[in-house]
């Protein structure tokens, strides 16, 4: 049995509806890779199914955040796996990247420490960066904290 857990929505100018979350199957004939895979549906104005998009590893992925922006929805979330192209560093990664309206992955990152990383919230900056509240288990290179190492904001260029 398939099972779709949301976490996050949010909506575009034209009353488009993004819904993410995680899910357990092959949805919507969306390749299932194991554990649990990312997962973004849009719905159009009316409620209807316009597409769903799915990215995972053999591991665990959760996405919990998403942002519209004009380039498309920005979405984070962690990972325990090794998502496709990306690295993971330790037990859970933070992961982000960019869908385009249409459903097309446009890019995607990880970045974490060796311990557990683990983002909750994203937010797009008057300053055009994201911000993702997480969780952090280490120092990790790259990192551009906002707050303290442990729990605080990551920020990054868009």
């Amino acid at each position: 049995m398939i099972s779709v857990t949301a976490t996050a929505v949010t909506a575009d100018a034209t009353g488009n509806i993004y819904l993410a979350g995680q899910v357990t199957g092959a949805l919507d004939g969306e390749p299932y890779i194991g554990g649990v895979d990312f997962v973004v549906i849009k719905f159009d104005s009316d409620g209807n199914h316009v597409w769903t998009g799915m990215i995972g590893s053999t591991d665990n992925d959760v996405v919990m955040d998403l942002v519209n922006t004009p380039e498309g929805i920005y979405f984070t979330g962690y990972t325990a796996g090794l998502l496709p192209g990306c690295s993971n560093s330790g037990l859970f990664d933070i992961a982000y990247g960019l869908m385009a309206h249409d459903g097309n992955l446009q890019w995607l990152t990880a970045v974490g420490s060796s311990g557990t990383d683990v983002s909750r919230a994203m937010v797009l900056g008057d300053d055009d960066h994201l911000y993702i509240g997480a969780t952090f288990g280490g120092d990790f290179d790259n990192a551009d904290y906002l707050a303290a190492p442990e729990a605080g904001v990551y920020r990054f260029s868009r």
